[in-house]
């Protein structure tokens, strides 16, 4: 058993997480990582001339699977 987590963008759309995360902090230390890594993707993308999709992160779910 371990904790699934999704994220949620503002244009609407999810993203389950592959990963299992052993325990819930686990899963909310890799949810702070993609809060603070996605806009420099994001950055990266746009300087490289590849189209991306803009929108931020709004929230997400943990859940015991």
């Amino acid at each position: 058993m371990g904790y699934r987590l999704q994220i949620h963008f503002s244009d609407g759309s999810s993203e389950l997480i592959d990963e299992v995360f052993e325990t819930k902090e686990d899963a909310e230390a890799e949810y702070d990582s993609w809060l603070e890594n996605y806009s420099v993707g994001g950055e990266t993308l746009k300087l490289a001339g590849e189209d991306y999709d803009d929108s931020g992160i709004e929230g997400y779910d943990i859940f015991e699977e």
